[in-house]
């Protein structure tokens, strides 16, 4: 079968097209997975139900596979009668997903903080 030039000259609007959707499909979930994995490494960091909460879904998330994610959240949310879009559901699950790693990696950098540090910051007027 001899190379064909014009084959891939046709299917190079289609590669753009998909690249444009990949770019920014990765531009939100890197903003949003910031916020997030925030919000979940806070509420990890405090005592109580709350910890245990997001606890457990830093477990779930990280635990699972990516691909059975994205099936749950597409073909789950489209059985409860919320129909998503194949863009949302995608955005969804890589949320869900690295939001896990965000915040174990916000956690990590918490914990990293010795007790002089804090009592350096005290000694200088600062709260906790």
């Amino acid at each position: 079968m001899p190379f064909d030039p014009h084959f891939i000259a046709r299917l190079i609007p289609a590669l753009l097209e998909g690249a444009e959707v990949t770019v920014e499909l990765a531009g939100l979930t890197v903003a949003i997975c910031l916020v997030w994995g925030l919000f979940v490494a806070l509420a990890y960091g405090v005592s109580g139900p709350l910890s245990w909460v997001a606890g457990a879904y830093i477990q779930l998330v990280r635990n699972t596979p990516l691909l059975i994610q994205l099936y749950l959240v597409y073909f789950g949310f489209s059985m409860a009668g919320f129909g998503l879009s194949g863009f949302a559901s995608g955005l969804l699950a890589l949320c869900a997903q690295n939001g896990g790693y965000v915040a174990e990696i916000y956690r990590g950098g918490l914990q990293s903080v010795s007790i002089r540090q804090f009592d350096a910051g005290r000694a200088l007027g600062m709260r906790r």
